[in-house]
């Protein structure tokens, strides 16, 4: 029995190392000289939950493009991903200035708040 279920467990991880480093070589395999390049290589980097290399893209992509909401939004939810939920909720504010009808947004905001116990009445 105790083999069978360590064969299963070991399968998985070779799954997740696998779609790790396809994911990782999607995202070395895009040149960041825009923004839309950051994004699509954060994005790479997110589907492989490295999730501080992702934001790391997102930012590079702010710094291009201070507006560029998208950008904004993925940075949110790779930081709620990590449990800093803070930082996520100061660029929340950002995301819904930027585009009011993002609901999306303010769903993420409210999950957000609520995992640091700051429920709005």
């Amino acid at each position: 029995m105790a083999s069978s279920s360590s064969g299963r467990g070991a399968s998985e991880g070779r799954r997740d190392v696998n779609r790790i480093t396809e994911a990782l070589a999607r995202a070395m395999s895009i040149g960041a000289s825009s923004a839309d390049d950051c994004i699509d290589q954060g994005l790479s980097f997110f589907e492989g939950e490295m999730f501080d290399e992702a934001i790391e893209m997102f930012d590079r992509a702010l710094k291009q493009d201070p507006n560029y909401n998208d950008a904004c939004i993925n940075k949110v939810v790779a930081l709620s991903e990590l449990g800093r939920h803070a930082e996520a909720i100061k660029l929340f504010d950002r995301v819904l200035k930027l585009a009011l009808d993002r609901s999306d947004a303010c769903s993420n905001k409210g999950e957000s708040l609520v995992s640091l116990d700051l429920h709005v009445e």
